[in-house]
């Protein structure tokens, strides 16, 4: 059995973001205030709550240390509710949490080459591009990080990632990016 806060996540974790000064070794959870930041969660398995998460999706837009806004995409009402209450307690460090809500995610492509969308890109479009190492062929990694969901990152860049809701809005093209297309991470909120 599972206790309050224990989570289990299978999936594949993206993150735009545009900090005054890049430091892998704390993403947007860990790092500065002020930063502009879209990411996404896309499991294929896991659990929160004694709730299985496979299927689900979670993308959030903020402006650390200020405000966050989060979107879910579940497969039914018992799974949405333990997502809910996983993004709020995982989110909850980058700024006040504004708006949650549910939302249709789209998540496609693999190996630091994404495309997300929430609610056709109405809301949100993130494209993302992979950052190749000395050997031109894999994307430059960084290991022992300080991020829960994903310990080990790779670095990406943004193509083009908007966001717009009501009055918060975000433009990160060419900013930044990491991602992690098979995480598997388990711990405590």
């Amino acid at each position: 059995s599972q206790n309050h806060g224990e989570y289990r996540l299978e999936g594949t974790f993206i993150e735009g973001f545009d900090c005054p000064s890049f430091d892998p070794a704390n993403t947007l959870h860990t790092g500065q205030n002020g930063c502009q930041g879209l990411g996404a969660l896309s499991l294929t398995g896991g659990s929160f709550m004694n709730v299985d998460l496979k299927g689900s999706k979670i993308v959030y837009a903020t402006r650390t240390g200020d405000w966050v806004r989060v979107y879910v995409d579940a497969v039914n009402p018992v799974q949405r509710e333990a997502v809910i209450l996983f993004a709020r307690q995982y989110l909850t460090p980058y700024g006040a949490i504004d708006t949650v809500r549910q939302a249709t995610i789209r998540v496609d492509g693999t190996n630091g080459s994404y495309t997300v969308s929430v609610d056709n890109d109405s809301i949100l479009h993130l494209t993302t591009k992979p950052v190749t190492g000395g050997d031109n062929e894999h994307p430059v990694s960084y290991g022992n990080t300080k991020n829960k969901l994903s310990p080990t990152l790779y670095q990406a860049q943004t193509i083009d990632a908007t966001f717009t809701d009501g009055n918060r809005k975000i433009d990160l093209r060419g900013a930044d990016a990491l991602f992690n297309n098979s995480m598997d991470s388990h711990g405590t909120l």
